[in-house]
């Protein structure tokens, strides 16, 4: 995926998603395979204390603590 957004951004496009603060070091790994420059990846980690984790019964779910990332990247 990460291949193929460098390859449709214009310079000075911004590329963005949600994922999980564990998967950072591949996630910048991939993005500088794919083309990204360093100067153009900014990824900030968020904490949050508890969220409603995942269940059949949404939203009455158990909360559980969970750190994540939003990442923004641009293609320089």
């Amino acid at each position: 995926i990460m291949k193929e957004v460098h390859r449709i951004l214009k310079p000075g496009g911004v590329f963005t998603y949600f994922a999980n603060w564990e998967s950072l070091r591949g996630d910048k790994r991939a993005l500088k395979r794919a083309g990204f420059k360093d100067d153009g990846i900014h990824i900030e980690r968020y904490k949050m204390e508890t969220i409603l984790g995942d269940c059949k019964t949404y939203p009455n779910c158990k909360e559980v603590k969970a750190d994540f990332q939003v990442p923004r990247i641009v293609k320089t």
